[in-house]
């Protein structure tokens, strides 16, 4: 009995440091901001809008499929998540926002884990 639970325990321990030593795939994000997305393609790249506007961050994640990615619209105090899927290799897709506000704002994608993948500023002015 002693030995059936020490072949157990050494199996246990193999198979948890083989886990450690296999990394995990890592995205690659290429990202951009504009005004609209056609065709899954990015139209007119911008980093300055006005009031009232639609902000666009499209996306293309390689190195999936994975967990899904968080993009944070932020300005301020005020956060705004949107999930999105990433369902094959190489994966287009795009989050926007409403820019309700004037000031400082940013766009951030995390991966599952939390990790940073992409952040941009961007400003918005009154018309």
């Amino acid at each position: 009995m002693k030995r059936f639970l020490l072949i157990l325990l050494s199996a246990t321990i193999v198979s948890a440091v083989w886990a450690q030593d296999t990394p995990a795939p890592q995205l690659e994000i290429t990202a951009k901001l504009g005004t609209g997305v056609e065709e899954r393609e990015l139209v007119a790249e911008s980093t300055t809008f006005v009031v009232g506007d639609t902000a666009y961050l499209w996306m293309r994640l390689a190195g999936g499929p994975s967990d899904p990615v968080t993009v944070t619209w932020s300005i301020g105090e005020h956060t705004y998540d949107v999930e999105l899927r990433v369902g094959a290799a190489s994966w287009r897709t795009w989050s926007s926002k409403n820019l309700w506000k004037a000031g400082d704002w940013a766009v951030e994608v995390r991966d599952a884990a939390g990790t940073s993948l992409f952040r941009t500023d961007f400003s918005v002015t009154t018309p």
